[in-house]
């Protein structure tokens, strides 16, 4: 479990009854856009919050200065630069709230957002996900148009945001997010640990979260760097093998996700292996799980003979 910073600084009311729910924001450098966070948190119908706002080593004045300003009402954790994953689960170690929401530090929340989430999370146990309809803002405004959950459509790409709301019992028992998640999708992966555990999701039909849109966030760049990306979907791969190999009849069927990326398909073989006893369906995610990594095999050597077949011709030189 990971460590706590040992510079923290703590607000006067801090001191009373724990919260219900803790709203944990990790901060590098993100200036102006951090008072806006914590003012939509600071404008909360729900009583029972905390803030925990984690300095990921910031090194801009604006920043300091907000952080300086928001240690009235938030608990100030302050590391060295280790990346989102690894501040994310410092503030949550560092969370007194039963129940969990990470808030990025230039994003917004409506004042209903808690309230709402932790009523359905107080009454349905099997519920572990809370989220919410979202809308764009900054240099994209409008809806957010997210298509409805579903556990296989989630294992081809991340259906819910970073900002959902959950217990504080499941992000320990899952081991938090993966610092290996360096690039981004930290959330995905945190996701799918927590379906994985057999918990339920639930969406809530209003829009309750902001996301602004910046042309230089962690996303943005993730989607122009193809190399980064096989490394992020390899290791949501490599922790999940289990679950994907439990939806392998289904893969095969929807396999162009994996073109240009077929060496991730060779994932799933160690999550045959970690399936547990056969059962009924055991024969049919084998010849699934074989068939997609035959096909992986035969897409990448039909490359290679292409590269090998088309090679520029050079004429030696005398």
């Amino acid at each position: 479990m990971p460590d706590v910073a040992a510079r923290t600084t703590i607000p006067p009311q801090a001191a009373g009854s724990p919260p219900r729910a803790s709203v944990v924001i990790p901060c590098y450098n993100a200036g102006p856009h951090l008072v806006e966070a914590a003012d939509s948190v600071r404008a909360q119908a729900f009583a029972g919050w905390e803030m925990v706002i984690v300095d990921d080593g910031s090194t801009d004045p604006a920043t300091h200065e907000a952080l300086a300003a928001s240690a009235a009402f938030a608990r100030i954790i302050r590391t060295e630069n280790r990346g989102l994953p690894s501040a994310r689960n410092t503030g949550i170690a560092a969370a007194r709230g039963q129940y969990i929401l990470p808030l990025d530090a230039d994003d917004r929340i409506a004042p209903t957002l808690l309230q709402e989430a932790v009523a359905v999370l107080d009454r349905r146990p099997e519920v572990g996900i809370v989220y919410c309809h979202a809308e764009f803002f900054g240099a994209q405004c409008g809806r957010w148009e997210l298509p409805p959950f579903s556990i296989r459509e989630m294992l081809l790409h991340n259906l819910i945001f970073a900002s959902a709301v959950f217990r504080k019992a499941d992000w320990q028992r899952v081991g938090g997010y993966k610092p290996s998640m360096k690039y981004g999708w930290e959330d995905w992966e945190f996701w799918l640990s927590l379906l994985e555990l057999g918990r339920q999701v639930y969406c809530i039909p209003r829009p309750l979260f902001f996301y602004r849109r910046r042309p230089d966030s962690m996303i943005a760049a993730l989607a122009c760097h193809p190399q980064q990306q096989d490394y992020s979907f390899g290791e949501v791969f490599r922790h999940h093998r289990r679950l994907y190999a439990a939806y392998a009849p289904w893969l095969w069927r929807n396999r162009w996700i994996f073109a240009g990326r077929e060496h991730l398909v060779l994932g799933l073989v160690g999550g045959l292996a970690a399936c547990g006893q056969p059962g009924a369906a055991w024969p049919l995610r084998a010849a699934a799980t074989a068939a997609l990594m035959g096909w992986a095999l035969a897409q990448k050597a039909r490359r290679l003979a292409h590269r090998l077949l088309c090679r520029p011709h050079r004429t030696p030189v005398a």
